[in-house]
Formats: structure tokens, sequence, C-alpha cells
């Protein structure tokens, strides 16, 4: 929910208030721990960040945010595709791309696929991202995309 109001540019406020005691019950300290466990390591891609450019569709299951000066591109992965992400309209604006939780290196190619195997679409602004076969141990990872 997080990051798709601030994929189309809003701003999300979580309803948690005390008990009759003071204190958060057991649910909304649940609730946020899990997002402050996640924000720790992708908090980049919320904070000072709104919806893409217009022109940037994302591909299925996933949501694009951007920085406000637009130098950084955000890609929330929310189903883990196997092998390869390809992102229609990037081809030759990419400069470099990692994991935010913990800034491996995504490798990546723009136009011909031969690079990472057949029977993917091809298109000379398309820039296919090859990631790991196994979904890194975060809840939605994502991948920063700096821009040129």
């Amino acid at each position: 929910m997080l990051v798709e109001t601030v994929s189309l540019g809003g701003n999300l406020l979580m309803n948690v208030g005390p008990t009759g005691r003071g204190c958060l019950d057991r649910r909304a300290e649940d609730a946020l721990k899990v997002f402050a466990d996640w924000m720790r390591f992708n908090g980049r891609s919320i904070y000072g960040c709104t919806m893409a450019e217009p022109s940037l569709i994302a591909p299925a299951d996933c949501r694009y945010t951007q920085s406000a000066d637009g130098a950084r591109l955000y890609l929330h992965l929310f189903a883990y595709p196997f092998g390869h992400v390809v992102l229609k309209g990037l081809a030759g604006r990419v400069e470099y791309a990692q994991f935010l939780h913990d800034g491996s290196e995504v490798l990546f190619t723009e136009g011909g696929m031969e690079h990472f195997g057949e029977g993917l679409p091809e298109g000379d602004d398309l820039l296919v991202l090859k990631l790991p076969p196994v979904k890194p141990d975060c809840l939605v990872p994502v991948i920063e995309l700096i821009l040129k």
C-alpha cells in the first residue's frame, strides 16, 4: 500500500494510536515493525520520491517511484520474475542499476537480448535487467536505476 500510494504521487498516513493504557497494541506494533524493517534499506525509494515520468509504464506486478530531482528511478518488484525484467522506454537512459537492500549490482543490456537468451521481446527502447534466480530475502525487492 505504501509503494502503491507513492507511485501514484500520494502520501500514506498510517492510522495507529494508543490503547486505553497509553501504548500501542500488538497488531499495530507488528505492522509498524514490517514497515520499519523494509524502510531501513529501501526508504530511499519512498522518502523524497513521487510518481515516475508519465511516459514510463512499469511491467506487470511492478511499480515505479522517482526521486524529486528525476535522477533516480526505483522499480519495486511485487512478484519476483524469473531471470529478467524488461523495461520499456529506458534504453540509453540508465547508467547503473542496483538492489537497494544490499547494494548489489544488477546487470542490464539494451535493445538486443542475445546476451541473456532467446524468447525475450526485442526493440530499440528496451532495457533488460538480469536478476538472480532466487528472490532476495526482502518483502518487496527494489532496484535503483541511476539515470544518465
